[in-house]
């Protein structure tokens, strides 16, 4: 908001004015016209909400129109403008421990206004600091940016994952990051023995499941070899 007075050289009463106030930054396309004068006590008020475009010192102009009593008169202010800024969210956190995938950065405005554009790259370790990839720049449309993808194994985790933001024009850089944590998978097989194994000859598999894992209740395992001929369940 932007306020000011505009004073008369007689303070005996309010008189009276139809002039009105333009407020302007250097910019024609960000002026503000037309702002009312309020009476009070000795001189008349104005303000007006400013939005200025572009970051960096402005210099405030504004400028009273007069009127048949009054005429027209000029004052000036000095008025930073700085950049917006901005939190960044890094999603997901869990994986599944093979699989491959993409990491997103959301960008969300925390001062400021309009949405930020500008890159972001991705940095992702595991849990000794090692790093396993670094990915980008990547370009933000949307507020939103996403890395290439990543394949991570439960041997890592928890894994870190860092989204630097660059900034740009209206938008200081930022950075977030989130700590990802990557399951191991279900079940695997552990051994086939004898093998190999005759025709017609009976081989016992057996199989386990990866740590933190459980059989669902309910569930069972079936097995079979490649042709497809099923074995007998296992509990």
């Amino acid at each position: 908001t932007v306020s000011g007075t505009v004073t008369r050289a007689s303070a005996a009463g309010p008189g009276s004015t139809t002039g009105t106030v333009t407020v302007s930054d250097g910019t024609p396309a960000n002026d503000v016209t037309g702002i009312p004068l309020t009476w009070s006590v000795d001189h008349w008020d104005w303000s007006c909400s400013f939005t200025s475009s572009t970051v960096g010192t402005k210099t405030l102009t504004a400028t009273y129109s007069g009127d048949t009593a009054y005429s027209t008169s000029v004052g000036t202010a000095s008025h930073v403008v700085t950049q917006g800024t901005v939190s960044v969210g890094v999603t997901p956190t869990t994986w599944s421990s093979g699989s491959s995938g993409t990491f997103t950065a959301t960008l969300t405005v925390v001062t400021g206004a309009g949405t930020p554009s500008g890159t972001v790259t991705f940095q992702i370790k595991d849990k000794d600091g090692a790093i396993i990839a670094t990915t980008g720049p990547r370009t933000v449309s949307g507020g939103i940016a996403t890395s290439t993808s990543v394949t991570l194994s439960a041997s890592q985790s928890p894994v870190s994952v860092t989204a630097t933001y660059s900034g740009d024009t209206n938008f200081a850089a930022s950075s977030g990051s989130a700590s990802v944590t990557v399951n191991p998978t279900g079940f695997t097989i552990t051994g086939d023995y004898p093998d190999p194994s005759a025709s017609n000859e009976e081989y016992t598999v057996t199989w386990g499941f990866a740590p933190g894992y459980s059989l669902p209740s309910g569930a069972y395992v079936m097995l079979s070899d490649n042709a497809g001929t099923p074995a007998t369940n296992g509990p």
